[in-house]
C-alpha cells in the first residue's frame, strides 16, 4: 500500500498577492510541507536521510489551478505518493478549500547519490521505501551494501 497523509494550512497574508489570493509560488511550499509530513508520519526523517547522502531533488513539477485560495482560507493538503520505481518517488497534491475542491499532479522527485558518500541506492532499498513502514534505518543500514 503506497502512502497518504494529509496537513491541513492557513493562507497567511504574506503569502498572498495583492489582490489577497495566495500567490502561486507559495503552493510549492506547501507541497515541500506535506511530502516532509507525509514521510514524518511513516517514520522517515529528511534530515538522517540528507546526512546519509542521499537527496531528494524535485525534477519535474506540473500544477494546474483551478481555483484561487484567498488569505486566511483553511486547506486540506491530501499527499500521496502515487508511484515508486527505481529513480523517483511520485506524489500528488489535492487541496480541499471550503468553496472547491482542486488537485495537483505529477510531482516528481528524484533519489540521487551524493557526491559526498558513497552509498548506492539499491533496488532493496525502494522496495522497503514502497513499504508502510519508511525510516532512516530502512534506507540507510548501519552496513554498506
Amino acid at each position: 500500500m503506497l502512502a497518504e497523509h494529509t496537513i491541513t494550512v492557513r493562507v497567511r497574508y504574506c503569502e498572498t498577492d495583492s489582490m489577497g489570493f495566495l500567490h502561486h509560488s507559495q503552493f510549492l511550499n506547501y507541497f515541500e510541507q506535506g511530502r516532509t509530513e507525509l514521510f514524518r508520519s511513516q517514520g522517515g526523517n529528511y534530515r538522517a536521510i540528507e546526512e546519509g547522502g542521499l537527496f531528494l531533488v524535485v525534477v519535474r513539477l506540473q500544477c494546474n489551478y483551478h481555483a484561487p485560495a484567498r488569505y486566511d482560507d483553511l486547506l486540506t493538503l491530501v499527499t500521496k505518493v502515487e508511484r515508486i520505481s527505481a529513480v523517483k518517488i511520485e506524489h500528488s497534491y489535492h487541496f480541499v478549500l471550503r468553496r472547491e475542491t482542486f488537485g495537483f499532479r505529477h510531482q516528481y522527485a528524484r533519489l540521487r547519490r551524493s557526491r559526498r558518500s558513497g552509498f548506492t541506492v539499491t533496488r532493496s532499498h525502494y522496495r522497503r521505501l514502497n513499504s508502510s513502514r519508511i525510516s532512516a534505518g530502512v534506507l540507510f543500514p548501519s552496513s554498506k551494501n
